[in-house]
């Protein structure tokens, strides 16, 4: 099977299409590498830190303006 392989690829070259597609890719990857540094150029050092840690929220607790939509009361 392998040799079967490496005989079928040896009768074939490569094409100057794959030379455009791995040129292409070359390119993409250069302008994404440029476009990823200017962003973090603007990332500013350091974050300022937060006076008080918030607690987690725990999963069966609602915003307010969740509770109050389910209230019953004052409908229009």
């Amino acid at each position: 099977m392998t040799a079967l392989l490496l005989a079928a690829a040896a009768d074939r070259e490569a094409s100057p299409i794959a030379l455009v597609v791995i040129l292409f890719l070359a390119a993409a990857l250069v302008l994404l590498i440029r476009s990823m540094n200017k962003h973090l150029r603007r990332v500013p050092p350091s974050f300022p830190a937060e006076q008080e840690p918030r607690p987690a929220a725990r999963p069966d607790e609602r915003r307010a303006d969740e509770r109050r939509a389910d209230e019953p009361g004052d409908e229009d």
